[in-house]
């Protein structure tokens, strides 16, 4: 697939708007899945996934590992 322009490298974000793509991003937000469907025009299916819900407010931001799976 060839793109018609470069595609920008800086995420530009203005404070006086709630963060939320294209405006930043906040954390948790899936933006593989926001990406894709821009690429394909909407004809690549959501992968399903959710994020975390046991993120931290602080820095590293991530909650506990999960425990591993047993079969």
């Amino acid at each position: 697939m060839y793109l018609t322009r470069p595609m920008p490298d800086v995420l530009h974000f203005d404070p006086s708007k709630a963060a939320a793509y294209p405006n930043g991003r906040t954390f948790a937000e899936d933006v593989i899945d926001i990406r894709v469907a821009f690429l394909t025009k909407n004809e690549a299916p959501p992968t399903g996934l959710t994020s975390h819900t046991d993120t931290l407010d602080r820095f590293p931001y991530l909650g506990d590992p999960h425990p591993a799976a047993t079969s």
